[in-house]
C-alpha cells in the first residue's frame, strides 16, 4: 500500500468528495480563503498519513481495510492540525482523553504522552470493520460521550480532554466543562 492513495467505493477521495460537495452545496462559502484554509487541512493530512506510513506502514493497511477506506483518505484524515499544535503545549507527562476520535490517526501526536484514550460510538457498517490508529499508548472506548461520561474513571495522570469537530449536544458540552479543568472544545457554526 505505499504511496497508494486509498480509494472509496465511489472512485473519488474523500477529501475530493467533501470539497465537491462544500463547493456545489455553498459556492458562496468556497471562496480563496476556503480553499486555503483546506489545503492547510490537506498538508497536515498528508504530513500525518507519511509519518504514520513511515513509522507503522502495518497500521495504514490495517486501518484503511476497514471502513475507513469510504470516510478518510491520506489527503484528508480529519482536522488533524488542531490535534498536532495542541500535542505541542500538552506536557508530556499528561494524559489525553479524545471524546469523538473517530479513527483516530491524531493518537500519533500523543504516542508519548501518559495516555491516549479515544472515545467514540461508531461501529462496524455495511462498509467494514470500524477499525481505529493505535500507539503503545492508546486505548479506544466504543461509547457515547455521555456514556462515557457517565462511568468516567478515575485516571493516574493529569488529563487534557478534547472535543474537536464534535457536533455535541448543550447538555454534553456542560457536563464537559463541568468535569474537565483542562479542556478544548471546538465545533465550527455555519454562516449560512
Amino acid at each position: 500500500m505505499q504511496n497508494q492513495v486509498p480509494q472509496s467505493p465511489q472512485g473519488a477521495s474523500y477529501g475530493e468528495r467533501i470539497r465537491a460537495a462544500v463547493s456545489r452545496a455553498h459556492p458562496e462559502l468556497y471562496d480563496e480563503k476556503v480553499r486555503a484554509r483546506w489545503h492547510g487541512f490537506e498538508n497536515d493530512s498528508q504530513e500525518l498519513f507519511r509519518a504514520i506510513q513511515d513509522e507503522d506502514p502495518a497500521q495504514i493497511e490495517r486501518v484503511f481495510s476497514g471502513t475507513a477506506r469510504v470516510e478518510i483518505d491520506p489527503e484528508f484524515l480529519g482536522f488533524v492540525g488542531t490535534y498536532k499544535r495542541l500535542a505541542e503545549i500538552i506536557p508530556l507527562h499528561w494524559g489525553v482523553l479524545d471524546l469523538g476520535c473517530a479513527y483516530a490517526p491524531q493518537a500519533w501526536y500523543f504516542r508519548e504522552h501518559a495516555f491516549y484514550v479515544g472515545v467514540d460510538h461508531s461501529q462496524e457498517n455495511e462498509f467494514g470493520e470500524f477499525v481505529r490508529f493505535a500507539f503503545g499508548n492508546t486505548q479506544h472506548i466504543q461509547a457515547s460521550i455521555d456514556a462515557y461520561l457517565d462511568a468516567l474513571p478515575r485516571f493516574a495522570a493529569p488529563v487534557f480532554a478534547i472535543a474537536n469537530y464534535v457536533p455535541a449536544r448543550a447538555e454534553t458540552l456542560k457536563r464537559l466543562r463541568q468535569t474537565f479543568d483542562d479542556l478544548f472544545v471546538f465545533y465550527p457554526k455555519s454562516r449560512v
